[in-house]
């Protein structure tokens, strides 16, 4: 029988790691012994709260987190780059106090989608799924059918005690319509 707590953790990625650790003929004891016995961060504390940066048609990557300074001088951006607290990351030099917290980000620069506008892109972006139909700008309101990622995060954490759990910071952005993945 599973503990409660365990199952209150075990998550698809977890579970793919016991499928996996069976196939190669480990099993869940010999896999919970194996990370017991790994040491843990002096000092390491949950995630209590996470912000996630998403700027609508705001300065570009390769003009910020994600310069490319060895790419070819048409791909890379102008700008030079500086290290950070984080060991072999660099980013854009007019970023120098975003540098110094850097160790404490999580820095995704695999993410992307195919929209060339700005509504099908943020949709994609913030709810994990593409806009139904043709990539196109709104400028009639349509329905939200997916969660964003704030509300995602909010619904699966019920018991988190937290006065806002999700906002849109310093607001809700639109073009001629409010565009939808910024809600529930």
């Amino acid at each position: 029988m599973i503990d409660s707590n365990v199952m209150k953790t075990l998550t698809r990625r977890r579970l793919l790691q016991f499928g996996v650790g069976g196939y190669l003929g480990l099993n869940l004891g010999s896999l919970w012994q194996a990370q017991a016995a790994q040491p843990k961060p002096v000092g390491a504390q949950p995630i209590k709260a996470c912000i996630f940066v998403f700027l609508y048609g705001g300065p570009s990557q390769l003009d910020t987190f994600d310069p490319k300074p060895d790419a070819p001088l048409e791909v890379r951006g102008e700008f030079k780059t500086i290290s950070t607290s984080a060991p072999g990351v660099h980013i854009c030099e007019h970023l120098p106090r975003m540098a110094k917290l850097m160790h404490k980000v999580a820095l995704v620069r695999s993410m992307h989608h195919t929209a060339h506008l700005h509504d099908s892109g943020a949709i994609h972006m913030l709810t994990g799924r593409p806009l139904d139909g043709p990539d196109r700008e709104l400028f009639t309101p349509i329905p939200q059918h997916f969660p964003s990622y704030g509300s995602a995060v909010s619904a699966l954490r019920p018991n988190h005690r937290c006065d806002v759990p999700f906002a849109s910071l310093p607001f809700v952005f639109n073009n001629a319509v409010q565009t939808p993945c910024q809600e529930g």
